[in-house]
Formats: C-alpha cells, structure tokens, sequence
C-alpha cells in the first residue's frame, strides 16, 4: 500500500493518493476553506535534454523536499511528471503575491549545476466541498496553460471567466475538424476601395465559422487558438481553395475579377513545400497569380525571417503579389522592407487611430512618404 501511495522519485503522495487525502480532510473540515494549488515547470523537457534526467529528476527532488516541509496541515503530492498539487486553508493576497514571485530556495540552486527555470501556479479558490479534488485538479491543469508561456505572468486564478474560456478552447478543438470537413467555415470578401476613384480595386478573403448550434463564432476566438494548435494551416489551406473556386466560377461567368487577399499565418511557413503548394492550388484552376495577394505579418517576419524570405521569393518571381500586413504595429525594423520581396504595405489600424495628421510628427505620414520613396502600394 505504502508502495502505491508515494511517488517514488519525490516521496510526496502519488496523484490517487493526493485525491483521496485531500477529500478526506475536505470531508473532515465542512467549515473550512481550502483551495488546490497547481505548480508546474516551464520548458521542463527543454531543461531535461539540456542538462539531462539526472540534473531534471534532482530539481523535482529538491521540489519534493520543499513542499513536503510546508507543514502539517497541507497536504502535497506530485500530480505527475513536473507538476506538483497541494491543498491548502484558503489563501489571502499575501499567499498569492508570494507564489506570483517564486523563487526555489538557494539551496536547491546551489545543488543544481545550472538553473533556469520557472515555475507557474495556479490556485483553485475555495473549492467546492461536493466536488471531487480530481475534478478541481483537472480544472487547475487547463488554466495553468493559459499562464505557461506568458512571461512575467506566474500565477492563475481559477474563475468561471477562466472557466468558461477554457471551456470555450475545448469546444472548438472538440468541433474544428468535423467543422471543416462539413462546409461549417464560410468565406467572405471584404471590400478594398480606391479612395481616387472610389472603384473596387481589390478585397480580402475573411473566413467565418458558422456553427449549427453555437451560431457565429467571432474569430477572434478561434483563430489565435487555431495558430496555437497548428490547425490554422488546414483552415489556411481551406480558404485558398475556396478563393480559387470563386474566383474561377466568377470568371467562367464573364465577371470582371479583382485581386483576392489571403493570409499566410506563421504556422504555415512551417511546411517546406508551402510555396509549391500555393502555386499548384491556383495553376489547378487556370487563375493568373496576380489575381493573389499573399499577406504576411510583420510578426511572423520577425519569428521566421529566413523560411518566410526563401518561401516569399519563390512565389513573388511566379507572379503573385505580397502585402506586408500590420505595419507599423511594432515588430518591422525598416530593414525588413529591403530584405522582403513585397509590393503592398497594409497600415495597421493604429497608425490611423492615434494619428494627427496636422502634425509635424505624424508617423501615418511618414509611413506613406517610406511607401512613396520604396514605390509600394499602401492599404
């Protein structure tokens, strides 16, 4: 029994035997207060390949150590892998701030040759007495990765807010491919207006998720967890076919056609037949390649400069138009205008919002007399 109750490595309580002390001691204190606290390492496995399983195993040791001496009223157990859990009285600001700034003691850093590390926690607040800990647990795990690679930000709480958002991220992983699979992503052209001749010179491929029970899904929702989880590359994909059949259907009916903006997101640069793959798409409907404006963002440029300018290169030289998206949002230095082969600059909305055009200072001037002198286009 002993042997099944303590985890071998740290000598805290195994994960089943945690739940199952910590309910008996919610059980035995009706009054009382307590809340779940979940910690977990960053980049543990990155941590692990560098200074290897013995340098790893050391640091959750001396982690061990530490919460198994932090007194006789909270019970700790390591919930698996570099995650620990402990219940607690319910903590006051003080408790928190001092698990908001962290720090494993100096003598655990003087027995580890080297040290890097953080530790994020997450605290389930006045758990719920008729709930069993392994739920609460599993709560505390899911929000925990919504601090995991947030820097300077170490500690969650627990809320129906959080809650309710994580509940929302495993709805839409849960729906995202039976979604695309029946025709629930729509496509939609956004308009782009020559402000000279006040014609339609352009739109911008938008796509929307319509769901047969949730209804319409804002995509500020879903996309940044799609790019998140990779899966923005099959939705990329999705909307440069759809692109392809509307502009081809359009043609076959004599309408006059206008160039189609579409984004390539920073996960689909992760692929190295990208530009072959864009390229076959379109010729596969007999569409001319200017009629494809391809945006990039300034901040996938700055992650992945090198793959983005060999990816860039390939398919400006067949013809296809490259849009540098959210300029001037803060990521660009200008030398990325001269390394990038691109032909449009596309404002970020900022430049607009905040600008005073009567000024001597205004930077949506400046911006515009950069395009003038490098003879690109502006959106």
């Amino acid at each position: 029994m002993n042997m099944n109750e303590y985890d071998k490595l740290t000598g805290l309580y195994t994960r089943e035997a945690f739940c199952y002390h910590a309910e008996q001691l919610v059980r035995n204190n009706p009054e009382q207060k307590f809340d779940i606290v979940l910690s977990d390492f960053v980049n543990f496995k990155h941590f692990n390949s560098r200074y290897g399983t013995e340098t790893g195993d050391l640091l959750l040791i001396q982690t061990g150590k530490m919460l198994s001496m932090a007194g006789n009223d909270v019970i700790c157990g390591r919930y698996g892998a570099d995650r620990f859990v402990s219940i607690v009285q319910h903590m006051d600001e003080t408790a928190l701030t001092y698990l908001e700034n962290f720090q494993l003691p100096e003598q655990a850093k003087d027995e580890l040759p080297v040290f890097s590390i953080v530790v994020k926690f997450v605290v389930c607040a006045d758990i719920d007495h008729n709930m069993p800990i392994s739920v609460s647990c599993d709560r505390a795990y899911m929000a925990v990765q919504s601090v995991k690679h947030q820097y300077g930000k170490n500690l969650a709480v627990y809320d129906d807010n959080l809650g309710k958002a994580i509940h929302q991220e495993l709805i839409i992983e849960e729906n995202m491919k039976s979604a695309l699979e029946n025709n629930q992503f729509q496509v939609y052209y956004q308009p782009k207006m020559n402000i000279l001749s006040e014609t339609i010179c352009g739109a911008e491929a938008l796509v929307r998720w319509i769901h047969p029970t949730l209804g319409f899904m804002n995509p500020g929702i879903f996309i940044p967890l799609f790019e998140k989880n990779g899966f923005i590359t099959s939705m990329d994909l999705f909307v440069w076919e759809q692109v392809c059949k509307d502009l081809a259907e359009w043609k076959d009916k004599g309408i006059n056609l206008v160039p189609v903006s579409v984004n390539i997101s920073r996960k689909d640069f992760n692929s190295h037949d990208l530009s072959n793959r864009i390229i076959q798409i379109v010729d596969w409907y007999h569409l001319d390649h200017s009629l494809f404006h391809l945006e990039v963002t300034e901040s996938s440029y700055a992650e992945k400069a090198e793959d983005i300018k060999k990816h860039i290169n390939i398919l400006h030289n067949s013809g296809f138009v490259v849009e540098l998206d959210d300029f001037g949002a803060g990521y660009t230095s200008l030398s990325t205008l001269n390394d990038m082969n691109i032909d449009i600059l596309k404002l970020d909305i900022s430049l607009l919002q905040k600008d005073n055009p009567d000024s001597d200072r205004s930077v949506l001037n400046f911006a515009m007399q950069l395009a003038n002198m490098m003879k690109l286009r502006t959106i």
